[in-house]
């Protein structure tokens, strides 16, 4: 998915994604309801060994 300027996205809740790379100038509001979840910061993504994480 690419996100652009003034894009806004509506994920249900309990929706599993990764960030795996983005542009050095890059920002993002992420509002989050309930606000209870697991936030992990990995080396390597599972499925993506190929793509070192930044």
């Amino acid at each position: 998915m690419t996100f652009r300027a003034g894009d806004c996205v509506l994920a249900p809740p309990a929706t599993r994604h990764n960030e795996i790379a983005c542009s050095d100038d890059f920002e993002a509001l992420e509002i989050l309801s309930p606000a209870i979840h697991d936030t992990k910061a990995v080396d390597v993504v599972p499925g993506h060994e190929g793509h070192a994480a930044e």
